[in-house]
């Protein structure tokens, strides 16, 4: 059996209708808690909400971005400037090194403090150059050099320390040079603040 709707009826179809679409596409409210399921290795599955990282300027994280090297013979390696920080006149700037390939030779790779021509510096504003004192990877430093067999995908964890005046709170560049079996090359950083 057929039924024949009047106007009205058709128009207020209509806007019922409008209303649900409406309310459909309104977007939810950046505070709504959103929830995702994962499976975890023994199959189970869990569910809860997103939390979403509301610290974005954590200082773990440079702003710098990550220099990757070429060396001939040992491979490529990404060096990431995480911080340089200050205590007294002595400015810490830590990195990390990961090998993303290995080359034929899989020698040992260099990082340099000062070895004779060899150096990582640090230059300021009013174009002083500040020589790195030391180096130091895990227990072991040096004054001028140290060197660590790398494997692939491992970060390495370096610091260099450098005698910086109190006065001095960015680097302008600052120069880190590491070296493989035939080739040395330094990764370059820009514009660092000193935190204390």
């Amino acid at each position: 059996m057929l039924y024949k709707l009047s106007k009205e009826s058709k128009i207020y179809g209509l806007l019922t209708l409008l209303l649900v679409f409406s309310i459909a596409a309104i977007p939810t409210s950046a505070n709504a808690q959103e929830k995702a399921c994962v499976i975890i290795d023994s199959g189970k599955k869990v569910c809860g909400k997103l939390v979403r990282d509301s610290n974005k300027n954590r200082s773990n994280i440079s702003s710098q971005p990550i220099v990757t090297v070429k060396y001939t013979g040992s491979g490529i390696g990404d060096i990431q400037l995480l911080k340089c920080s200050r205590k007294s006149n002595v400015v810490n700037c830590k990195f990390t090194v990961t090998m993303t390939e290995l080359g034929n030779q899989n020698g040992r790779m260099s990082f340099y403090s000062a070895y004779g021509t060899k150096v990582s510096q640090a230059t300021d504003d009013k174009e002083e150059d500040y020589i790195a004192e030391k180096i130091i990877i895990g227990k072991s430093e040096s004054r001028t050099f140290l060197s660590s067999s790398p494997i692939k995908d491992q970060p390495i964890s370096i610091t260099l320390l450098f005698k910086i005046p109190p006065g001095v709170n960015t680097i302008k560049t600052l120069s880190f040079l590491t070296g493989g079996m035939f080739y040395e090359s330094a990764a370059r950083f820009s514009d660092i603040k000193i935190s204390r």
